[in-house]
């Protein structure tokens, strides 16, 4: 005897109806047929945040906030069923009382029993600031759309709980429609790269490949379809080349047409497939070659770091890769991505990029099956996995503004598998290397974001070591990491009105006076001096040499974080300590042009030196690690009035970011 499923509230990423209709039915273009499923309603007593390194939010209670989304009443219990599997582990359905709203977005006076999935995970997880339901449709949506395409959720009886949501945390998810903008329709259907096929399924079309590619309405004629030789194109057929099912049994297909499914041992599976390039992942000569070639593209000098080079720079994480190759799938994927990419660009050959491109894409969808696993996602194979796919988003990405967006959410997903893992995760190698040098990543994304970055708590900053030393560049990132919560304090005060901001402003300038104390402290050990004393410009007169190995290079990009941290800090104090003096920039205020002449003192070494990481013998690490020097500068030099004694140097990074920079 089966009882009438409650009602569930949805107040996240299923409040976007073509997920939501993805969820409910296995497509995304039924949105229009579960309107009638669907109430604009309003939960009271409970407050609605993002969560750190994952599109999706969560809800918590909370007594003065209310939280607004939609109230789903099912049909049958296999649709409830699948929004439950969607949620996952992470949350848990208490009982609420759902306020239907009117067309005014307010309670109409009808009050429904129903149930809401609240956050279930550890608090630190959440970021306390409010989740944008619009800002997810305009910006990941489509993202979401694609990783879940070829899947459907089942709905059947199942003891496992697997959750839709650990296949997109913090991984951009980039599939083969990313294949599909590159090329032409054309182009995709003649070389056959992809030939999805759908089979099985009651009630779904058995459309030419060629049709479901290009989404247009397929007349199935047989052998080819007249729309496809109309459109002068090679109609792919109707040809089943064989279901995989993941975690389903294959009776999937005989669910009945009401949306009920028989009993399944696992809550999705997958409806169809695409090719995969499995012969590419035997570690043969043609794969260490690549292997080579992208190396010896990407590393200084075309050599490995020395330990010497690993405790001044961030790129000894690279040493750890050849050890963890074999045993992860996913970095083995990103690696071969990687690899081939950087062959296609060289070869300017479009179906070696293009094949670069899908074996990225079979790198994401094994990270994704890595963080279904509780004891893989916390493998250093997968966050190495992660880092070489956020390289890849940086260096490959053919789609317009991509790169920066692919390169943040890769890092928050570094970020998310930090935290997962906990700060005792790393405390021996190789977790250890990985950690330290992937912070950096962490703290320049906080930076750009203004906003206090989850590392910068006191474990965080304190387990890793205590079995080691804390090195040079360790020393630099911890006042780099306490930048971030000193720029969003910044922007909160200018948020206030006047007669509030000089209340707030003590407190910011003794935090960022504390950081730079300890900048100068840092640059005067001697250790430190060493280090920097090659490339940390004191005369614009005197030419610099270029570094001639890894260590040399390692000491110069030790140099440039030196300097993004005093130009950000000092740039800080002078903009903050004119608010407490009630003065305007341009005024004379003793304490202010202090600030200002080293503010401006750190950008002109930057200008001077920078083009050091850009020389015609430059590798990959080098230019990349230049590039936050270099855009810090020429920021700086927009924001500031010109003086005529920085005139050289403002010369100087025009051209460089115009010879660097796309425009």
């Amino acid at each position: 005897m089966s009882t009438e499923p409650k009602p569930l509230f949805v107040y996240g990423t299923l409040c976007a109806k073509q997920l939501l209709a993805w969820a409910l039915t296995g497509e995304q273009s039924n949105a229009a047929d579960i309107e009638f499923m669907i109430r604009p309603a309003r939960v009271f007593g409970s407050a609605r945040y993002g969560v750190y390194g994952c599109d999706y939010p969560a809800v918590v209670p909370h007594n003065s906030s209310d939280v607004n989304g939609y109230l789903i009443t099912f049909q049958n219990n296999s649709q409830r069923r699948k929004l439950d599997d969607f949620e996952g582990e992470a949350y848990k359905a208490v009982a609420t009382k759902a306020h239907i709203l009117d067309n005014n977005d307010q309670p109409c006076g009808e009050e429904v029993d129903a149930d809401i999935y609240i956050w279930n995970g550890a608090d630190e997880s959440l970021t306390g600031e409010p989740w944008d339901l619009q800002y997810f449709i305009d910006e990941r949506l489509e993202d979401w759309l694609d990783l879940f395409e070829g899947m459907e959720l089942t709905g059947g009886d199942h003891v496992d709980r697997i959750s839709f949501r650990n296949l997109t945390v913090g991984i951009s998810p980039l599939t083969y429609a990313y294949v599909r903008k590159f090329l032409s329709p054309a182009q995709i259907v003649n070389s056959r790269l992809i030939n999805s096929v759908m089979v099985g399924v009651p009630g779904r079309t058995t459309a030419c490949s060629t049709c479901r590619q290009r989404k247009k309405k397929c007349d199935r004629q047989q052998p080819e379809c007249s729309r496809c030789i109309k459109a002068g194109l090679t109609c792919g057929g109707y040809g089943k080349p064989g279901l995989i099912w993941l975690s389903a049994t294959a009776n999937t297909n005989k669910g009945n047409s009401n949306g009920e499914s028989s009993s399944q041992s696992q809550p999705w599976a997958v409806r169809y497939m695409r090719p995969e390039y499995t012969k590419m992942l035997i570690r043969t000569a043609r794969e260490q070659q690549h292997l080579g070639m992208f190396w010896t593209s990407f590393l200084p000098r075309g050599r490995e770091f020395s330990l010497k080079a690993s405790k001044v720079s961030t790129g000894g994480w690279t040493r750890a890769l050849d050890k963890l190759y074999d045993a992860e799938a996913a970095l083995r994927k990103a690696s071969l991505a990687l690899s081939v990419s950087l062959l296609g660009e060289r070869t300017k050959d479009t179906a070696t990029r293009v094949s670069g491109l899908l074996l990225y894409d079979q790198a994401v969808r094994e990270t994704s099956n890595a963080l279904q696993s509780a004891k893989r996602a916390k493998t250093d194979g997968v966050l190495a996995a992660v880092r070489l796919m956020a390289l890849h988003e940086a260096m490959f990405s053919p789609l317009e503004n991509r790169q920066v967006k692919g390169w943040r959410r890769h890092n928050d997903g570094q970020l998310a598998l930090f935290l997962l893992r906990g700060p005792s995760a790393f405390i021996s190698q190789p977790s250890h290397q990985l950690f330290v040098d992937g912070r950096l990543n962490i703290i320049i994304a906080a930076i750009t974001r203004r906003t206090k970055s989850p590392l910068s708590a006191k474990e965080w900053q304190t387990v890793p070591w205590e079995i080691h030393e804390k090195c040079v560049k360790d020393r630099l990132l911890d006042i780099m990491n306490e930048i971030p919560w000193i720029l969003e304090q910044q922007d909160n005060l200018q948020n206030l009105p006047p007669s509030h901001q000089k209340d707030k402003v003590p407190g910011i300038l003794h935090q960022c006076k504390r950081q730079a104390m300890a900048l100068e402290k840092w640059r005067r050990h001697d250790e430190t001096d060493a280090v920097l004393s090659m490339f940390d410009l004191q005369d614009e007169d005197e030419p610099l040499p270029s570094p001639k190995d890894e260590v040399e290079l390692a000491g110069l990009h030790l140099t440039g974080l030196y300097w993004i941290a005093g130009l950000l800090l000092y740039s800080t104090l002078w903009t903050v300590s004119d608010v407490v003096n009630g003065v305007q920039r341009d005024e004379v205020n003793q304490k202010s042009k202090v600030y200002e002449r080293a503010t401006r003192a750190y950008a002109k070494r930057m200008a001077y030196s920078v083009h050091l990481f850009f020389e015609e013998s430059s590798s990959e690490f080098e230019k990349s690690t230049g590039l936050y020097p270099l855009i810090m500068a020429s920021q700086l030099y927009r924001r500031v009035k010109p003086v005529p004694e920085e005139q050289g140097a403002r010369e100087a990074i025009r051209r460089l970011v115009d010879e660097v920079l796309p425009a």
